[in-house]
């Protein structure tokens, strides 16, 4: 029987979303990253095929978020020097009790229970990845334990993921379309978030937050633009 837990790498939420630093405040930075890790947390605590959620993180905030929802919290060690390194400490003290993890990364804010489950019920002995809308990012990393691959965060992940499960003879998958794509990294994903926030698809948490930010609505100038908007939802499965 599968036991797939779910991994939450949290960076410090003070220095969170530093490429939002044009539009953002660091308060405001801050804010928004800790509305949408809470509304994806909510979310993970109504899916019930999960044997369990866990966070990694040096961060006093995550340590609280992980006692307010009863979830396993696990303290980075002197190992950990990035995400992929935090994410590999992770994946070691989950060894024990689970049979597969789910990485997911805190910048998530359309994640829905129904688009979690999609993922959770593919787990078998390929690796799923979730792509960001992009195809570029590594938005979702379903993997057996023990892992099969040294994890690869960072420039084109999704490719090297999908590269590095083949080198290791192992199945990979690619699930999409998925709000689980849609991640919050540039001054334009902001723009994005707030459109979608208003048409109802991210949590409360984070529309709240988005609503109280003097952000611009900038509708699509032209048509690759709107191309590029009509792609996002395609994507998103909207």
């Amino acid at each position: 029987m599968n036991r797939v837990w779910v991994l939450l790498p949290l960076k410090g939420f003070d220095n969170a979303k530093q490429r939002l630093r044009s539009v953002l405040s660091a308060a405001q930075r801050s804010q928004l990253f800790a509305a949408m890790v809470e509304d994806l947390i909510e979310q993970l605590m109504q899916v019930g095929s999960l044997a369990g959620v866990a966070i990694v993180s040096n961060e006093p905030q995550a340590e609280l978020l992980a006692d307010k929802w009863g979830l396993k919290f696990i303290p980075e060690s002197d190992v950990v020097k990035d995400l992929n390194t935090a994410v590999e400490w992770g994946l070691a003290q989950l060894s024990n009790n689970a049979s597969h993890v789910l990485v997911l990364h805190g910048d998530l804010p359309l994640a829905s229970k129904a688009a979690i489950d999609a993922v959770v019920v593919q787990a078998d002995s390929a690796v799923t990845l979730v792509p960001d809308w992009r195809d570029s990012g590594t938005n979702g990393l379903l993997i057996p334990l023990p892992s099969p691959i040294n994890v690869a965060y960072g420039v084109d992940s999704f490719n090297l993921h999908s590269e590095l499960v083949t080198q290791a003879a192992m199945n990979v998958k690619t699930h999409k379309p998925s709000r689980l794509a849609f991640d919050v990294d540039t001054p334009q994903d902001l723009a994005q978030l707030k459109v979608l926030a208003k048409d109802g698809f991210s949590g409360q948490r984070c529309k709240t937050v988005i609503d109280g930010f003097a952000l611009q609505e900038t509708p699509p100038a032209n048509s690759e633009q709107a191309l590029e908007l009509d792609k996002l939802y395609k994507r998103l499965g909207l």
